[in-house]
């Protein structure tokens, strides 16, 4: 590495399920970076080890992200390279890597996106609800008083809306939102997007809620249609 002037940091986009739905460029990028930072470790070695990459990877994620952009900078002012990427789909977006991003901004640093793979754009691609228009609105807040007024701005929005929510909370969501908005919008559940299990369930909250097999674990995105 030229060590008077900065590497680059990559963000890389990863598979959501089907691990063919990688780039070429985005496997390069890892091939060829002289050092990989990911979200968890344990998947990302999983990632990696399926295209052939045998290299040590470093954990960046909501736990050590401030404590971890002072050895980032470092590294790609003595002109490493560096790669970034998520345990799965695109980092940054509902994922950690916000702070990394913004802190080398402020350096004057070199950030590439490696576009690829985002549950959010998969979902809507195959969404039941008009789409030229929409909100991401991501996680709702766990607080009380927060997610009470989350829960109404969705209620609210005249657009179709794209929400992310844990497993273990998804019945709690469907029911708040059986409240919430009745019979005046209605739910998509996208389910493990590009896997052999890939499942659509839409429907109003009332349905939903009655349905005995919403998941327990894996990965989904939530859309909320616009008004009927």
């Amino acid at each position: 590495m030229n060590s008077n002037s900065l590497g680059t940091l990559y963000l890389v986009s990863t598979p959501i399920g089907n691990k063919d739905d990688i780039t070429k460029r985005a496997i390069d990028i890892l091939k060829q970076t002289s050092h990989l930072y990911c979200e968890e470790t344990k998947p990302g070695y999983r990632l990696i080890t399926q295209y052939g990459i045998r290299k040590e990877l470093s954990p960046i994620n909501e736990h050590n992200e401030t404590e971890k952009l002072n050895e980032i900078w470092e590294l790609l002012k003595r002109g490493n390279n560096i790669a970034y990427f998520s345990d799965c789909g695109t980092p940054v977006i509902a994922d950690p890597g916000f702070k990394l991003v913004q802190f080398i901004r402020s350096k004057k640093g070199k950030i590439i996106p490696i576009p690829g793979v985002s549950s959010i754009t998969a979902a809507l691609t195959l969404s039941p609800f008009q789409i030229d228009r929409f909100l991401y609105f991501g996680f709702i807040s766990n607080k009380k008083e927060l997610r009470k007024k989350h829960l109404s701005e969705i209620a609210a929005c005249p657009y179709t809306m794209v929400l992310l929510e844990t497993p273990y909370r998804l019945k709690r969501l469907i029911e708040e939102l059986l409240i919430t908005l009745g019979q005046k919008k209605k739910i998509c559940l996208c389910l493990n997007l590009t896997t052999n299990q890939e499942k659509f369930i839409v429907g109003f909250a009332r349905e939903i809620v009655k349905k005995k097999d919403l998941p327990k674990k894996g990965e989904f995105v939530v859309l909320i249609s616009p008004p009927l």
